[in-house]
């Protein structure tokens, strides 16, 4: 020791040790499983997290959905002063949809369903209009889909896309650095359908369908794009930046 460098102690030491094993070989739901966000307790995001990081117009043009960090509110874009919040009861501090920042967002071709992305999770709203005592618009959560505490995704879901048959949702992400993964939902379960064996070296932050719904584009930050049938995942193309 030439440098006058502490002892490590025990702790410290087995620390250590685990990190190299973990970069020598371990699996990723190994590093899911390691990971110590999923035992944090979830405090209040600052009001001065302000960032839009995700928006969608619904496929008739009548609503605009705009993730601003943890919240998001749904916008009438015929008269923009009326505007819903979507709020998860069980996120801290309420009139938030999330725990952490929302960076996807996508509504269903019929314009009732909205998924929204988070941390390890998606969420899954339903529209509703009631005639009493005058017609308005409301929406509700449906359900959540993985969690903190859940290995359905590894880490923070950076985008949807919804099939045009409005029945599935597929979900991209991943572990940066490590891995990409993508993962097909079914809306109205939210059951993972598919995990398919395919995927990129890198988180995957965009992800598009043709329009008939035989395609799936996926874009990662490992500078590649690939092409995919969506009903075999046999890759058709791969594409690089």
């Amino acid at each position: 020791n030439t440098v006058a460098a502490k002892q490590l102690n025990e702790q410290q030491l087995a620390t250590l040790k685990s990190w190299l094993q973990h970069d020598d070989g371990k699996t990723e739901e190994t590093a899911t499983a390691m990971s110590p966000l999923a035992s944090r307790k979830w405090t209040v995001m600052p009001s001065s997290v302000r960032s839009i990081g995700a928006i969608d117009v619904s496929v008739d043009g009548t609503y605009a959905a705009i993730a601003q960090a943890n919240r998001v509110q749904i916008v009438d874009l015929s008269d923009p002063s009326k505007r819903v919040s979507l709020v998860d009861e069980t996120v801290p501090g309420g009139n938030a949809a999330d725990f952490d920042v929302i960076q996807a967002i996508r509504f269903a071709p019929d314009g009732k369903t909205l998924v929204t992305g988070g941390y390890r999770a998606i969420r899954i709203w339903s529209k509703t209009i009631s005639s009493e005592p005058s017609e308005s618009v409301s929406w509700k959560l449906k359900m959540m889909v993985g969690g903190p505490d859940s290995d359905v995704f590894a880490d923070r879901v950076m985008a949807i896309e919804i099939h045009p048959d409005g029945k599935r949702v597929v979900v991209g992400g991943g572990l940066p650095s490590r891995s990409g993964e993508i993962r097909w939902i079914d809306l109205d379960t939210g059951a993972v359908i598919q995990r398919p064996s395919w995927s990129h070296a890198d988180c995957v932050n965009s992800l598009r369908f043709s329009p008939n719904g035989e395609l799936l584009a996926s874009a990662s930050v490992d500078e590649t794009i690939g092409i995919w049938n969506a009903s075999t995942d046999q890759a058709v193309r791969s594409l690089e930046g």
